[in-house]
């Protein structure tokens, strides 16, 4: 496998995945081939095990099967099954798809799966230490300010968040801030909040998956406008809430560098920004 590097169709990784018996990929829903093409499925196969099979991707058996190859196999395997992983979730504005990447490590190696078209997926061997943050920084300060000023913090129930949130992917952006009103929020906050939500600049997810954190589940969220953005934080205790508060990027640059760091395994965290 040349430099270490893959592309696959949808339809190609979904049979490298059953031929593997990987039911999924660290972070990503459960595939399979009958899911993608229901219909065409058993068609489909003897021509996706000739792609294969032409780029030494599948190589053939004495007993007339298909082994994948061992390259192959690494990759795939590392991705369904790492130390940890970190997944990324981006979004410009609010009309374009999210871009999902996501890196894993075993130990020192490092893969990086990500998808740059619809139906089209990438993996790669990182020759190099990832340095993610800078970039992600690059990206937000592309599209807001991120400027300091005051600090608004707004703690909303998930029913109240969504059911203004399901208003503001209509643009509805007054009755937004009416929902948030009613909810508790003051006039100002509750108009820059509904500003955010109905027209967003930004929105970048980042978060931690590993059996060695505690919780193993670790996230940041961020939601932003041309001015500034909003950390979106749920808490359980003592009660179950979801509290939004304005933050500077020089608090999102730290905050993900220290999920980074969970995930590069350089440290053990039980609370964002500790």
């Amino acid at each position: 496998m040349q430099g270490h590097s893959l592309r696959l169709s949808d339809e190609e990784l979904a049979l490298l995945l059953e031929t593997l018996a990987i039911p999924q990929l660290a972070g990503h829903p459960a595939t399979s081939l009958t899911e993608i093409a229901p219909v065409q499925a058993e068609m489909l196969r003897p021509t996706l095990t000739r792609s294969l099979a032409a780029r030494d991707l599948m190589l053939p058996q004495a007993d007339g099967g298909w082994a994948v190859n061992s390259d192959v196999q690494r990759l795939l395997r590392l991705s369904a099954a790492p130390d940890a992983a970190l997944l990324v979730t981006s979004k410009t504005g609010d009309t374009l798809r999210p871009q999902q990447e996501s890196y894993y490590r075993l130990g020192d190696v490092v893969v990086r799966y990500y998808q740059p078209y619809d139906g089209i997926n990438d993996f790669a061997l990182l020759a190099e230490p990832l340095n993610l943050a800078p970039a992600l920084m690059a990206w937000l300060q592309r599209h807001t300010a991120g400027e300091g000023g005051p600090v608004w913090q707004v703690a909303l129930t998930q029913a109240s968040l969504s059911q203004a949130q399901a208003a503001a992917n209509q643009g509805a952006a007054a009755e937004v801030e009416q929902m948030l009103r009613q909810a508790g929020v003051s006039l100002e906050t509750s108009s820059a909040l509904a500003a955010a939500m109905t027209t967003p600049a930004a929105r970048l997810q980042v978060a931690v998956l590993s059996p060695h954190l505690q919780p193993t589940v670790q996230s940041e969220t961020f939601l932003c406008d041309a001015r500034r953005c909003w950390s979106v934080q749920e808490e359980a205790e003592p009660t179950p809430l979801v509290v939004l508060e304005t933050i500077d990027l020089d608090g999102v640059a730290s905050l993900l560098q220290h999920l980074i760091a969970s995930w590069e395994g350089s440290l053990s965290i039980s609370e964002p920004g500790a």
